[in-house]
């Protein structure tokens, strides 16, 4: 019951992850589910949905099929799907009634890929973990299906790992990544997951250095860099002292993303992805000398990449009894959070939209924080004085 939300929407799902990760890829996507599942994913987890639509299904179970397990009808269907549609691989996912049912979907995949011919894998999604965990599934299951040996390096290129509309939205932000990183000299060689297609994915290997935008990369990051020796580096160009870290980090100096804190009378909670609020802080104490900030998260929570007090929120009501102490003076997160302040607060509230936390019904609003464009919203709240 950890994860009842009474407030709060239901948070974008593990299967959510894998669709959203593999979107772009030119592959089919099948949620083994009777299309709650799907729906959810394409209504309210997919802001590309509305207008460019993927090869993403739902495999219509019944219950009928759920009592009798029928996998060879499901079977079926996906090869007709194949034969039809000739994707570039097959996503086999799971959602609860999968799960309690025992479905095995690698085995299904295996069983597929053997009859077709065509790259298919299984992910034992459950629709109880959060999209992270799913981003993470994927990435783990497109590298080692594409990614088989090491090629030539070329000079100064670079993968962008954990870029998804989850966390990035469709604004500017993935394209002011990329300028950013193109007009400082550097080429793109991958992005994962937007604006790149499998053909660029497969070329993963040969980039120069891999950039975390996102903690749903790190583990595919530390993947390559132990299979194929590729370095990485994590954190998102944000203020000017964003960007400056990011480049001395690409040019091999020490990262010092470390902060000194001090006990002041301003005490800050960024609640979000752990690459995006360390990034925040970063820029904060740097730029502002707000030294006494922490990173909260319902999402993965890196411990190599945490600091101070930083800590991982285990349900809606774990995050309701800490803000009921009123212990930080601003609050920065998603607009739903808000509603979870006590009445009597007079904590400064800074919106910033997270697409798997309020989905589209904040979605709209998402800002651009890249660069100096973050200073905008900071600005309009009073948290900065403005930039000259």
């Amino acid at each position: 019951m950890n994860k009842l939300c009474i407030n709060l929407p239901p948070l974008s799902p593990d299967y959510s992850g894998v669709c959203s990760a593999l979107y772009e890829l030119g592959g089919m996507s099948i949620i083994h589910d009777a299309s709650g599942c799907t729906g959810n994913y394409t209504g309210y987890d997919e802001p590309r949905w509305y207008g460019n639509q993927k090869l993403v299904f739902c495999s219509g179970l019944r219950e009928i099929d759920a009592v009798l397990g029928d996998d060879k009808k499901f079977i079926r269907k996906v090869k007709q799907a194949e034969e039809d549609l000739k994707p570039e691989f097959i996503a086999i996912l799971g959602s609860p009634v999968p799960m309690v049912i025992g479905s095995d979907l690698i085995g299904i995949a295996k069983e597929i890929e053997s009859e077709t011919a065509i790259p298919t894998m299984g992910f034992n999604t459950t629709g109880l973990e959060y999209y992270d965990i799913g981003i993470q599934m994927a990435y783990r299951e497109i590298a080692r299906t594409f990614l088989t040996e090491k090629m030539n390096t070329v000079s100064k290129s670079i993968n962008l790992l954990g870029a998804t509309p989850l966390d990035f939205y469709i604004n500017g932000n993935i394209k002011d990544i990329i300028r950013f990183f193109i007009e400082e000299g550097y080429n793109i060689n991958s992005c994962w997951s937007m604006n790149s297609n499998l053909k660029q994915i497969k070329l993963a290997t040969r980039a120069e250095l891999n950039v975390v935008l996102a903690i749903s990369g790190l583990e595919l990051a530390r993947y390559l860099k132990k299979e194929f020796d590729i370095p990485y580096i994590v954190g998102l160009p944000i203020g000017q002292s964003g960007e400056t870290r990011v480049l001395n980090l690409l040019r091999g100096l020490n990262d010092n993303e470390k902060i000194q804190r001090k006990t002041g009378n301003e005490k800050i909670l960024i609640i979000g992805e752990q690459v995006f609020s360390n990034s925040l802080r970063y820029m904060l104490n740097e730029e502002y000398d707000k030294n006494d900030i922490d990173v909260a998260t319902f999402f993965i929570m890196d411990q190599e990449l945490s600091q101070g007090e930083d800590f991982r929120i285990d349900s809606e009501f774990h995050l309701t009894k800490l803000l009921k102490d009123e212990k930080y003076n601003t609050i920065i997160g998603d607009p739903l959070i808000k509603a979870l302040l006590p009445q009597s607060n007079s904590i400064n509230y800074i919106s910033i939209p997270h697409v798997a936390v309020s989905s589209k019904i904040h979605w709209n609003e998402s800002i651009e924080f890249i660069g100096k464009k973050v200073y905008q919203i900071l600005e309009k709240r009073g948290l900065c004085y403005e930039k000259i």
